[in-house]
């Protein structure tokens, strides 16, 4: 949200708010990661028997993590509450200012920019298959939801099913890298040097299995996403981009 009207807000209080909150993001992040990978685990757990010996040991490991990151719950929580927070937020409130720019001008412009580099990111990643460029895809995905998000009233109901498009995207690849976290901590607790070997191998089976489920995911992913980048699809999300459906204020005088 701040990002969307950076420009009706002092620069000062709207980076002293956007740090705290930042870095309260982060510290959640951490957190609800390692959550998450204990759920899938569970998932996992009743449905590979086969595989008890090493679900155990990356629970243990996760657990221990968990515990471990608990004072960043409560530190996120705290950056987010009390009188430091309440300080940051009233500065900013304070310090707004209503903008002499055409709203509907600025929406077009931060979504048309959103949707650009989300087509930038899909060919990059079209071409090297990384990890790390399909984390971008993902992260580019979210950006433009959420800015569709901020300025949906300003689009109607023409936005409803370009929105949904791109919720349905994020989720699937928000799956693809909750995954790709939970193989990264099987892979640490495989480094253990005190596992046994029968452990090391039960590990070895299921980091298999889990790297089997991540090509099927990507697979799935690219499937679904290609007809949202065909050259027609992306003319119309363009246009529909550049013609909001409430009218101009200034146009009305």
């Amino acid at each position: 949200m701040l990002a969307e009207f950076k420009k009706n807000f002092p620069p000062t209080a709207r980076r002293a708010a956007r740090k705290r909150l930042r870095k309260a993001g982060r510290r959640l992040g951490c957190v609800r990661e390692l959550d998450v990978s204990l759920s899938l685990l569970d998932r996992w757990a009743n449905s590979d028997l086969a595989r008890a010996a090493a679900l155990t040991e990356v629970r243990r490991y996760l657990e221990t993590e968990r515990t471990a990151a608990q004072p960043k719950l409560e530190s996120a929580a705290q950056q987010v509450s009390g009188t430091d927070f309440t300080t940051t937020r009233t500065r900013l409130e304070a310090g707004f200012r209503p903008s002499t720019d055409c709203h509907l001008r600025l929406a077009r412009i931060r979504l048309a920019k959103r949707l650009k580099r989300l087509n930038q990111q899909y060919r990059i990643w079209r071409k090297t298959r990384a990890d790390e460029d399909l984390h971008l895809l993902r992260i580019r995905f979210k950006a433009l939801r959420y800015s569709l998000e901020v300025h949906r009233g300003l689009y109607g109901n023409r936005a409803t099913h370009f929105l949904g498009v791109l919720v349905a995207a994020q989720d699937a690849l928000g799956q693809w890298n909750d995954y790709r976290h939970l193989l990264a901590h099987v892979r640490e607790t495989a480094a253990d040097a005190n596992a046994t070997p029968k452990t090391s191998k039960s590990l070895a089976e299921l980091d298999a299995a889990i790297e089997a489920d991540l090509t099927a995911c990507v697979a799935a992913i690219e499937s679904q996403l290609r007809p949202f980048f065909t050259k027609d699809e992306s003319r119309r999300h363009e246009k529909l981009i550049a013609s909001p459906k409430r009218p101009c204020c200034r146009g009305a005088r």
